[in-house]
């Protein structure tokens, strides 16, 4: 568990379009427009429809497909913690929350131009 930076400024995700989704065995890609990406390698909750799925590795993939009814959804609000959890709120009314739950790898890196967090 690495957490967010102190002084990490999460605005950029802001009015992205999510373009791509990509799966494999142990990551999730998240490709947004203006070349914003996330590749997650641990858990994840999306929200839609009064109804939560959740998905971390381990877990069949099929668990995480529910997430593509975010693609072409714009995000409008992200919130991040110290602890490392950010919520995503899309214009879809749909909710993406990614979790910081490994204390030996990272649970995803986030790359925006020259930028890399890891967390």
């Amino acid at each position: 568990m690495h957490g967010l930076p102190d002084n990490i400024d999460l605005s950029f995700f802001v009015g992205k379009h999510l373009e791509q989704i990509a799966f494999g065995p142990a990551q999730i890609q998240f490709f947004f427009s203006d070349k914003i990406h996330i590749g997650l390698g641990g858990k994840f909750s999306h929200s839609a429809c009064g109804k939560t799925s959740v998905w971390e590795e381990g877990q069949p993939l099929i668990n995480a497909t529910c997430s593509v009814s975010l693609i072409g959804a714009r995000v409008i609000d992200i919130q991040g913690v110290p602890d490392g959890t950010i919520t995503m709120t899309f214009s879809n009314d749909e909710t993406l929350v990614l979790y910081d739950d490994s204390n030996q790898y990272e649970s995803y890196t986030i790359r925006h131009g020259d930028d890399v967090f890891v967390v």
